[in-house]
């Protein structure tokens, strides 16, 4: 502060040397205030300025706390200038003095005992600050006055961001000496001041380690300015930040170049700066480099590191957390720091699904327990005031500000990721952009594949941890191979599940929907065995509490999350038998078609529907129509193309057991193939989508199709016949897929089986099926058979009435007439007629009048899927109904009580004989 002076009179002075301005003292010479003001006062004045009045000896008072650069003079009402007078410092108050008068040494900060020292200066060269670099940490020191002695003293965080709201370069003084020099930002003063003292002709700054976003770049405005990085990737990304921040600062008609980037050579460690020797063999020749220096884009980080964010302005993440720097409303007055966050957290990437309507931030956290937290934060909801995202966030050990929520919201809508990753929150395949199926997520959210973009698993309602636990690998391929899969050769059950656990994948590349396979049969014969064989190719099979097996009994809702978990692998379902019928045909309907119920939101809309696309298999002890009918249902068509029903019995002594392998009894095989499969599981699922993955890279997905294709015609041909209805077709059709994966699997070198061995083994389960269901008709024209010769059995007397009695008792007679005639038949439906006799056994033909046809068809037998007609030519295709010499399907008889002849449907005889249950 200059004291007021009065001039009486002033004349030119004499060209002459200013008795005041001396050399600069440098940065190590000790300042003597008293000796400077004996100087000041006792200056000889030449003659010629005896009219300039001699100042009083000077006095320097402290200067207030207050930022670097002073404020301006308040003025009062009248406009001119007012003096205030500085508030007294309390006791122990420290009154800062920047700039300050002395330059601190080693010497001068012995207490600290630092192990070297870095003065910051402005850009008038006058010291500003000091970092001393302790056994302790880094310690900022400033000049300042405490209870009246002066001196050096170590500041806080908070007095720092107060007094430095923008952090200094180091080296910032050199910057402003030389102009025209080029400035080489490097990462800390070690490595500034020790490539400074080796090279000339270009200028070393460093900003202040962990304040990127707070470093005050307008003295690098219009000069050129190129960035050393540390060596590594984590330098990189942090000398990118600079580049941007730089550049960004310039003007925008400024003239300086673009900032470059210096491409350091190979062969330095993770690290490495300018102040560290340059290891053996490794060549850096800082001139070279300097003058190599490239743009930023020009230089890539390594395949799966991902840059830093670039965060809004004001911002900053600290070990306690987010901070924002709020302006200062009033000039002069410091900025605000206000605490955003009470914990730090990372921006891990921008996010976004394939729909682009999942847009967010990936973001991380350390829990109070140190657990690390990942959540996404969706953009629609960071928007939105009266979500319940922070509140979210909170639950899993997130702290933050209430009263800075808007600062929170803003810094997430506002930060620049120039990392970007794929979220889905389904498993199985997860196409790339450019439609290749490269990548698979594995149930619990590990990713196989996905080389062409990052890809990760993220859904709430899903317990990853122990779904990738479930299914996480134990022991080698060749082990299970060599085990599992060995002991299943010769098996058709076994064959089968094992087959059908590499179908899923295949589905979404063959644009086909997904769908089921129940095997029926006795208890404790096999069948629970051939599912744990099949489940061991994706995961943990050891019962009961980690398995991937799981029980039927479930409500629709509850399967619809079971099913979601493991999309894309395959599901198996245990148990059946203890689940309601009517629960398990919705169950299959909604399994096969991939899609769970439509639920509204809180303001009346769609929720997104749980969706899957799989292949899943059950068991039980009955088929699926009678656990429906157990219900008082009885099953569809539908149901019975989704998830077909098949005799797990294949041997009825070995059960669902072709070949035990010289196992002393099935019941020890079936033991020994479980613990096999609980020892050695979930390789060979792995493996599949890696070589597939490959196999698609290497050949094109047109020839994996093309091959698949081939074995799916391969196995129709040899199977199925030409004839076979609609619903038959269908079915073959997914016996032909898992034929074709077992096949596939076989090819690429993940099962160890003889090619055709997956086929032939799944081609006799095709058979048996085929055989149970009772032929190649469609299921409602089965369900029409089943009926007709259950209701004949049961009331072909009651219902329909004897012709021949009938007849007889219409033609009177010596002991009565018609009227006499009491029938037991109670609502006549039809006649029956006798038709001859066999071994002493009378047969019926019955006789229905067409008039009563449809009624009999709708509510007698209660088949309501096909029309009378439509079931009149189902009868007569399986070989049950007599027909005329004319074109239609009834004949013209005389009935009792008719006057003329009357058309009627004739049902054989043949209907009710035991064979007849596997003619059709």
């Amino acid at each position: 502060m200059t004291p007021s002076i009065a001039i009486d009179a002033v004349q030119a002075p004499v060209a002459t040397s200013n008795p005041f301005r001396g050399a600069r003292r440098r940065a190590d010479d000790a300042y003597d205030r008293e000796a400077a003001d004996r100087e000041y006062s006792t200056t000889e004045v030449p003659a010629t300025q005896t009219n300039i009045v001699r100042l009083p000896p000077r006095t320097v008072s402290p200067l207030p706390v207050a930022a670097p650069s002073a404020p301006p003079t308040e003025t009062g009402k009248s406009g001119k200038a007012s003096k205030s007078k500085p508030k007294p410092a309390r006791p122990g108050e420290l009154v800062p003095q920047i700039p300050a008068r002395h330059t601190p040494t080693r010497d001068t900060l012995q207490r600290l005992a630092p192990t070297d020292l870095h003065v910051y200066n402005n850009a008038e060269q006058d010291t500003i600050l000091a970092v001393a670099e302790c056994e302790a940490g880094r310690k900022i020191v400033i000049y300042g006055t405490k209870d009246d002695r002066a001196g050096w003293h170590v500041i806080d965080n908070d007095t720092f961001n107060k007094l430095f709201p923008r952090r200094p370069l180091y080296g910032m003084d050199t910057v402003a000496q030389s102009p025209s020099l080029p400035v080489i930002v490097v990462s800390n003063e070690r490595a500034a001041k020790a490539a400074q003292a080796m090279h000339d002709g270009v200028i070393f700054v460093s900003v202040m380690p962990g304040s990127l976003a707070k470093t005050d770049w307008t003295h690098l405005r219009d000069r050129e300015v190129i960035v050393w990085p540390d060596a590594g990737d984590a330098g990189l990304r942090d000398a990118r930040e600079i580049a941007v921040m730089v550049d960004a600062d310039q003007p925008a008609d400024g003239a300086a170049p673009l900032v470059r980037i210096v491409s350091l050579p190979e062969g330095l460690p993770d690290g490495w700066a300018l102040d560290q020797p340059a290891p053996e063999g490794v060549e850096v020749d800082v001139a070279a480099l300097i003058a190599g220096a490239v743009e930023p884009g020009q230089v890539g980080l390594d395949a799966g590191v991902t840059e830093k964010p670039i965060f809004p302005a004001g911002y900053e993440m600290t070990p306690e957390g987010l901070v924002f720097l709020r302006p200062a409303y009033k000039a002069g007055m410091p900025d605000t720091e206000v605490q955003v966050t009470t914990r730090p957290f990372e921006i891990v990437a921008a996010v976004d699904s394939r729909s682009a309507s999942d847009a967010g931030l990936l973001l991380n956290w350390r829990s109070d327990q140190g657990r690390v937290r990942e959540f996404v934060a969706p953009k629609r909801e960071i928007t939105n005031a009266k979500s319940d995202l922070f509140s979210d966030m909170a639950g899993l050990g997130f702290g933050y500000n209430p009263a800075a929520s808007t600062l929170l919201r803003t810094f997430f809508m506002t930060i620049k990721c120039t990392a970007f990753t794929q979220i889905t929150d389904r498993t199985g395949w997860c196409v790339s952009q450019s439609g290749a199926f490269d990548a698979f997520v594995m149930p619990g959210g590990e990713v196989i594949g996905g080389d062409e973009e990052r890809l990760i698993f993220k859904n709430d309602n899903v317990d990853a941890e122990t779904l990738k636990s479930l299914h996480a690998p134990s022991g080698t391929l060749e082990d299970w191979q060599n085990s599992v899969a060995a002991y299943a050769v010769g098996n058709s059950r076994l064959i089968f599940t094992i087959s059908a656990a590499f179908a899923s994948p295949l589905l979404p590349i063959l644009k086909q929907p997904g769908g089921g396979f129940h095997f029926y049969g006795a208890s404790s014969r096999g069948k629970t065995t051939a599912i744990i064989a099949g489940a061991s190719v994706w995961g943990d099979v050891n019962y009961p509490n980690s398995t991937i097996v799981k029980k039927w009994r479930s409500t629709a809702n509850s399967m619809e999350g079971l099913l979601e978990r493991v999309s894309g692998t395959c599901a198996f379902l245990d148990e059946a038998t203890n689940a309601p019928g009517r629960t398990i045909g919705e169950i299959v309907y909604m399994a096969a078609d991939g899609e769970g119920k439509n639920r509204a939101t809180r303001d009346v809309g769609l929720r997104k529907n749980k969706t899957f696309q799989l292949v899943f298999v059950s068991n039980g002890e009955k088929d699926l129509s009678e656990m429906i009918a157990a219900d008082s249902g009885m099953i569809t068509g539908g149901q019975d193309i989704r998830m077909p029903s098949i005799n797990a019995i294949c041997n009825q002594e070995l059960g669902a057991f072709d070949t035990i392998h010289d196992a002393p009894s099935p019941a020890s095989f079936s033991k020994f193939m479980v613990d096999i499969c609980e020892k050695f599981h979930g390789t060979a699922g792995r493996r599949f989508i890696e070589e597939l993955i490959q196999e698609m890279k290497t050949s094109g997905i047109d020839y994996v199709l093309d091959v698949i294709g081939r074995l799916q015609h391969d196995f129709r041909e040899k199977f199925v016949s030409l004839s076979a209805d609609g619903q038959v077709s269908r079915v073959a059709d997914r016996f032909a897929l898992v034929a074709a994966a077992g096949e596939l699997a076989i090819w690429l070198g993940v099962l160890p089986w003889e090619p055709g061995a997956a086929a032939d083994g799944v081609g006799r389960v095709y058979l048996d099926w085929l055989r149970e269901r009772g032929g190649e008709g469609s299921r409602e024209e089965i369900n029409l058979i089943k009926a007709l010769r259950e209701f004949l059995m049961r009331h072909g007397f009651r219902r329909f009435e004897s012709l021949r009695r009938t007849e007889t008792a219409l033609g009177g007679g010596s002991e009565g007439t018609a009227d006499d005639y009491v029938s037991p038949v109670v609502d006549c439906i039809g006649y029956r007629d006798q038709v001859g006799t066999n071994n002493e056994t009378v047969f019926y033909d019955f006789i229905i009048p067409a008039i009563n046809w449809d009624n009999f068809i709708r509510d007698e037998l209660k088949v309501t899927a096909i029309s009378g007609a439509d079931a009149a030519k189902a009868i007569r295709d399986a070989g049950f109904m007599k027909i005329g010499a004319g074109k239609g399907l009834t004949m013209k008889r005389t009935l009792p009580g008719k006057g003329r002849q009357v058309g009627c449907y004739m049902i054989s005889h043949d209907i009710l004989n035991d064979d007849a249950e596997t003619s059709g």
